[in-house]
């Protein structure tokens, strides 16, 4: 597991410069650093009052954009939408889109792409006009985490008080090899240690400060609201809510696009 603050590498230089927002901060967890390979990389992007970033595509990875708080414009491959907190949006590889905060307040979006040079914004390529036409395919969104439905997870898969909403997946959004959701951790909740043979996990913790990222040898690492960790595939790891009220996180499949195609293993008992 790893936690991962600010990050001031080039990559991070670049995307900051396609970005015109006076208030910008950047979070990165990356799985698999090799730009030539696939990998997976997320992204939280503090965006202030009119700032944003022009029309682009991504033409080798895919992309699911929340918004944490605040709001905003999206450009995508249709007809511009606004997007508030709690809302979701699926980009394909190719498809041109962008993003405007012309509302009072800072926008803070969470970002994972997949494919190849996930985790290098230099490759992303500009687009004429709103880039409607550009890339083919559709964007799908805004979607609400909050207007769907929680299904309670069974002891049997290694939860214990843990409701899951998956929002964009192959099903629901046509994803190909990216997968989001939203947990939530009842006081005491647990995912008990767990792994991913075919896909890494990215997870942000949206409230809640009594969360602990369990590790292999009963090891466990706070992680508080606003924090943004990463395993690779094959990592084992797993989560627990230590505090008096429900935590929630948003977690990403890096590599699956569906609930089964990661490779799931329980740890032996």
């Amino acid at each position: 597991m790893r936690r991962y603050g600010p990050r001031r590498g080039a990559a991070d230089v670049a995307l900051a410069e396609r970005l015109a927002g006076t208030d910008v901060e950047l979070h990165w967890a990356v799985v698999g650093d090799d730009p030539g390979a696939e990998g997976g990389a997320v992204a939280c992007i503090r965006v202030g009052p009119g700032g944003g970033y022009g029309a682009h595509r991504h033409p080798t990875c895919e992309r699911v954009v929340i918004v944490l708080s605040g709001t905003g414009v999206q450009v995508t491959a249709d007809q511009p939408a606004r997007f508030g907190a709690s809302d979701f949006l699926h980009v394909p590889a190719g498809v041109g889109h962008g993003f405007s905060n012309g509302g009072p307040e800072e926008a803070r979006l969470l970002v994972a792409y997949y494919g190849t040079h996930s985790a290098d914004p230099a490759a992303h390529q500009p687009v004429s006009g709103d880039g409607a036409t550009e890339g083919g395919g559709r964007a799908t969104g805004p979607i609400s985490w909050r207007s769907l439905p929680a299904v309670e997870l069974g002891a049997s898969d290694g939860f214990v008080g843990v409701r899951s909403t998956l929002v964009v997946t192959a099903e629901t959004a046509g994803a190909r090899r990216l997968l989001a959701g939203v947990a939530r951790f009842a006081p005491g909740g647990t995912h008990v240690l767990h792994r991913h043979r075919t896909a890494g996990e990215a997870l942000y913790v949206l409230d809640g400060d009594a969360c602990w990222h369990l590790g292999p040898r009963s090891t466990a690492t706070h992680v508080p609201a606003g924090a943004l960790t990463s395993v690779e595939a094959g990592e084992w790891h797993g989560l627990v809510n230590r505090g008096p009220t429900e935590a929630t996180a948003v977690f990403f499949y890096l590599g699956a696009a569906t609930v089964g195609e990661d490779g799931y293993e329980l740890a032996a008992a």
